[in-house]
């Protein structure tokens, strides 16, 4: 998938969803404030894991295909989220469809621990030279000093 610059570099908000268990569903998603064109990051218990990463076969949080329909029908720029997208490998490829026709870009892995819920000005920097592997990117997060605004 290619990357959009102007979808991984500006405000973001971040959204606190550690209280979903696994599947994190449109019903989970549709009463935050996600708007046209918003990027939106979601801080899930995955980053309050006690590794520095979470290992494969370890339960974390991710979207379900519903729930990323739902951002694709709120025409988000960018959706991130700290571990992958899926880990249901029978949705992971109507995920994926899903995202790169919509043109959304996607941001995996990412580490929220210390972040709370919030407007913040985003610069993601891909980290280039993955061989083919899930693209991989350091994520800088500025609190927005006009945008006070909290998210739970």
């Amino acid at each position: 998938m290619k990357t959009n610059a102007k979808a991984i570099i500006g405000s973001v908000k971040v959204f606190n969803l550690i209280d979903q268990k696994l599947e994190i569903t449109r019903n989970a998603l549709k009463h935050l404030p996600i708007e046209k064109g918003d990027r939106v990051l979601l801080r899930t218990s995955n980053s309050d894991a006690d590794a520095e990463y979470i290992t494969v076969g370890q339960k974390q949080t991710y979207l379900s295909a519903d729930a990323v329909r739902y951002l694709v029908e709120k025409q988000v720029s960018c959706v991130g989220i700290d571990y992958l997208l899926t880990n249901n490998k029978s949705t992971a490829a109507e995920i994926n469809v899903m995202l790169t026709d919509s043109s959304i870009s996607m941001i995996q892995g990412l580490r929220l621990k210390d972040i709370d819920a919030g407007a913040y000005e985003m610069i993601c920097l891909p980290v280039p030279g993955n061989n083919g592997a899930t693209p991989q990117s350091r994520v800088i997060l500025k609190p927005e000093k006009k945008l006070e605004a909290k998210y739970a």
